[in-house]
């Protein structure tokens, strides 16, 4: 099943299904694992993150992106990185990392991917392919998490928190 997000004069601009009840995302060394739940009837319209490492659950929590974030990446040190929000609007949390601990390390809103691109969220508009502002599905390398935006390819390094457009 699929909702339109967004139309105009009746015809639909992005449909997006409605997001997985359950998905788990795991590091590329397959010790960390990410599930995060949908729960239908949530008050708050949050999801829910729950980390585990060889097993163990190190922290369970509701996630800052409405619904639930779009892409999830998980890097073999445990850190987190969070992209976008299911629904296709703006939000003040585009971009958001988690230490292994499950506290916020980054978040970065709309205006601070419009500044590592280079161009506002409107003329990013003819390139989006997942959401507001991604125009690829974000992928884990070591610790740095390659995405991109407006045509142009980002990195964002998880160590310092860096977002910046690929050489």
């Amino acid at each position: 099943m699929v909702v339109c997000s967004a139309a105009r004069d009746g015809v639909a601009l992005d449909l997006v299904p409605f997001p997985p009840a359950r998905e788990t995302m795991s590091s590329p060394d397959g010790r960390w694992m990410l599930e995060i739940s949908v729960e239908p009837r949530a008050r708050d319209g949050h999801a829910i993150g729950t980390m585990r490492h060889d097993g163990a659950m190190l922290w369970q929590h509701r996630l800052n992106q409405p619904i639930r974030p779009r892409f999830a990446v998980v890097a073999d040190d445990g850190a987190v990185a969070l992209f976008g929000c299911w629904h296709n609007i703006p939000d003040d949390v585009s971009i958001e990392v988690l230490d292994p601990g499950g506290a916020t390390r980054l978040r970065l809103d709309q205006a601070a991917i419009e500044r590592a691109v280079g161009v506002s969220v409107g003329a990013m508009a003819d390139a989006v392919r997942h959401g507001v502002w991604l125009d690829r599905v974000p992928r884990i390398q070591g610790g740095q998490v390659l995405l991109g935006a407006a045509g142009r390819a980002l990195v964002l390094d998880l160590r310092d928190g860096v977002l910046r457009t690929a050489r």
